[in-house]
C-alpha cells in the first residue's frame, strides 16, 4: 500500500478494530441510556431534549462505525492509500494522516 509499511498497516488494522469496539460499546451504552430515560407514568416530559441528544449521538457513532467498517473492508480488498476516484496512491495531508479511515481522495481529486 501506498505510503504505509506493514508495520503501519498492522498497527491501523489494530487502531481501526479498537475504535469499532469502542464505538459499539458507546452505541450500547446510548441504547441503555435512552431505555433508562423513558418517561414513567407520571414524569414530565423534559427527558425529550436528552433522547434527542442521545439519538443524534447514536447515529453519529453509527456513521463512524461505517466509516471504520469501510476502511477495514478497503484494506482487506488492497486497496486502502488508493483514491476512490482515480485510483491513484494518496499521499498524506498536512491535517488528516494516511492512517485516517476517512482519507479516501487523493490530493487532487479532494480540491475537485
Amino acid at each position: 500500500m501506498p505510503g504505509i509499511d506493514e508495520v503501519q498497516l498492522e498497527n491501523l488494522l489494530k487502531q481501526l478494530q479498537q475504535l469499532k469496539f469502542e464505538l459499539d460499546q458507546e452505541v450500547e451504552a446510548l441504547h441503555h441510556d435512552g431505555d433508562s430515560d423513558a418517561l414513567q407514568i407520571g414524569e414530565s416530559k423534559s427527558t425529550a431534549p436528552l433522547n434527542l441528544v442521545s439519538s443524534e449521538s447514536i447515529e453519529s457513532c453509527q456513521e463512524r462505525i461505517r466509516q471504520v467498517e469501510e476502511a477495514l473492508n478497503r484494506i482487506d480488498m488492497d486497496v486502502y492509500g488508493y483514491c476512490e476516484q482515480c485510483g491513484a496512491p494518496i499521499s498524506a495531508k498536512k491535517d488528516s494522516p494516511l492512517t485516517d479511515s476517512e482519507v479516501k481522495l487523493c490530493n487532487n481529486c479532494d480540491l475537485k
